[in-house]
């Protein structure tokens, strides 16, 4: 009798435990995996990359290329109808210029 006690009372604790452990909270879409600058002005817009997003600089050569998705840009403009004027990096105040089209990033 004791036995069929212990077991029962190992299944109620492994139940009791698994039911209140922390499960993994889903995050929205929204926020999910983005990298944002620091030092962003208020009112500037962000944009983020997708996979083989390219920044080009003045000249129309390849800053960088973002191999992942979500990397925050921050939008310091236009240029002409299909490109961004962007800062990339970890800091807006030390971020580099450069220029994405804007059908390779998300808003």
């Amino acid at each position: 009798m004791d036995k069929i006690k212990t077991i029962a009372a190992l299944g109620l604790g492994i139940l009791l435990f698994s039911s209140f452990r922390k499960k993994g909270t889903p995050t929205s879409t929204s926020s999910r995996g983005y990298i944002i600058p620091s030092n962003l002005p208020t009112g500037v817009k962000l944009v983020y990359s997708k996979v083989g997003t390219i920044v080009y600089d003045r000249n129309f050569n390849e800053i960088y290329t973002y191999e992942n998705p979500n990397f925050g840009l921050a939008v310091t403009g236009t240029k002409g109808y299909e490109m961004y004027s962007v800062v990339i990096g970890n800091d807006f105040l030390n971020g580099i210029q450069g220029f994405v089209f804007k059908k390779d990033v998300t808003e």
